[in-house]
């Protein structure tokens, strides 16, 4: 822009925000030879709360010619992008985007299965085509996880003890015995019992679910079912994973919890967490175990068992059910 011209600025506003420039410079030269640089800027941004136009020139001519130009955009800008529009333009604007996205993407899936019609076509027309032959490797053989013991009680009159697992049971102690089907020895006695436990009043009380049955060990009958929530005051109303005996109390146990139930009162204490309360012993649960006659107490859980010392009150173990001769059932 030369030095000597004058320097004229007119800026007029419209209602809006921030502003899109658009700069053009033109050099020209008019009819009588006479050269002139003119710069014009104008914009208007999208929520049009301020629109404007400044026009810089070196002479009258091209400012006239500026200020022509600047009514014609701000003709547009009113008519096109009045106040009352812009948000429905806007809207109206990012839902066809949103449907443009959408048919973009109904197109790339209908490319492709254009090009599955014309693969599966081509193999049709082929007729010199051989089917090639498939290689079907062989699945090994999958190998089921052992099921732990379910349930384990004694019968001190007898020194015998009897462990559950699955549909079946075998006696350990005096005259032990081979696997059993539970069904035909214990007089209908469910499969895959929760928990079992001697009582005080020669009985054995068999778990399982929100149920459970006694049976007399002196006339050999299996008792009714019954429930649990109705009988046992404060127990857990189902779910029992196992139970042993330690005096007169019994501890049952669910899943990370156990409390004691006193075969004198009848009454049970609050759960409470098997970590910190049984040193060393599985705290997540156990599935089963048994008071055994030699001062210690033994647990099971999985493929693996503990025993805890009445006297030390420290846990054993764990070592593999495997170990123990005559529960590979």
């Amino acid at each position: 822009m030369s030095k000597s011209g004058a320097i004229a600025r007119n800026c007029f506003h419209y209602p809006s925000v921030r502003t899109i420039v658009t700069v053009v410079r033109n050099r020209h030269r008019d009819d009588y030879g006479y050269g002139y640089d003119y710069v014009y800027r104008y914009g208007y941004d999208y929520d049009l709360s301020k629109t404007f136009v400044v026009l810089e020139s070196t002479n009258l001519l091209g400012v006239l010619r500026m200020f022509r130009t600047m009514l014609i955009v701000l003709f547009c800008t009113t008519v096109l992008f009045s106040q009352d529009t812009t948000f429905e333009m806007i809207y109206k604007i990012k839902t066809l985007e949103d449907k443009v996205k959408i048919l973009e993407k109904q197109l790339e899936r209908l490319e492709y299965l254009e090009l599955r019609v014309l693969e599966l076509e081509k193999r049709l027309n082929d007729k010199h085509a051989v089917e090639q032959p498939v290689e079907i490797q062989p699945v090994p053989p999958v190998t089921p996880p052992q099921q732990g013991i379910n349930a384990i009680c004694s019968w001190q009159s007898r020194g015998s003890y009897y462990f559950f697992k699955g549909n079946k049971y075998v006696k350990q102690g005096n005259q032990a015995s081979a696997a059993k089907a539970i069904a035909a020895n214990w007089n209908g006695l469910w499969s895959d019992v929760d928990a079992a436990i001697e009582f005080n009043n020669n009985k054995i009380y068999f778990f399982k679910g929100r149920h459970y049955r006694t049976y007399d060990m002196k006339t050999y009958k299996l008792g009714k079912k019954n429930n649990i929530a109705s009988n046992w005051s404060g127990l857990w109303s189902s779910g029992i994973d196992a139970a042993v005996r330690w005096g007169d109390n019994i501890y049952f146990f669910k899943g990370s919890q156990y409390l004691s139930y006193s075969m004198k009162t009848y009454k049970s204490s609050a759960p409470k967490p098997i970590a910190g309360n049984w040193s060393g012993l599985w705290a997540n649960g156990i599935d089963a175990g048994v008071t055994w006659n030699n001062g210690y107490i033994y647990f099971f859980k999985g493929s693996e068992f503990m025993r805890y010392n009445q006297k030390t009150y420290k846990t054993e173990g764990p070592w593999p059910i495997s170990s123990w001769k005559g529960l590979d059932f």
